[in-house]
């Protein structure tokens, strides 16, 4: 893994988080919205920043690693965001039949 692809991998991950926090926000009846500032450009930076440094001092395996923690993240954002659309569609109907 090169610190490209987990540059790529973090941000993809970090993006999805998004709409994820956003749609829990919507399934718990919240009606605030979510602030992506810090976490979204600086987490991607500072992950990418590690692998840049670990695979300059020859530790190979922590950028492989780093992007096993973000496809984790990954399907768990993804896992939130189809149980919190799941929530809403159950609301929804549930609205439509009162």
């Amino acid at each position: 893994m090169t610190h490209w692809q987990v540059l790529l991998v973090s941000s993809i991950a970090w993006a999805i988080w998004i709409p994820a926090a956003g749609l829990q926000n919507a399934a718990k009846g919240n009606k605030s919205g979510v602030s992506i500032v810090p976490i979204f450009p600086g987490c991607p930076l500072v992950v990418w920043g590690i692998a840049f440094l670990a695979g300059t001092y020859g530790l190979n395996s922590i950028p492989l690693w780093l992007v096993i923690i973000h496809l984790v993240l990954l399907l768990a954002l993804l896992f939130s965001i189809a149980r919190s659309a799941q929530v809403l569609r159950q609301q929804r109907r549930a609205k439509d039949a009162a």
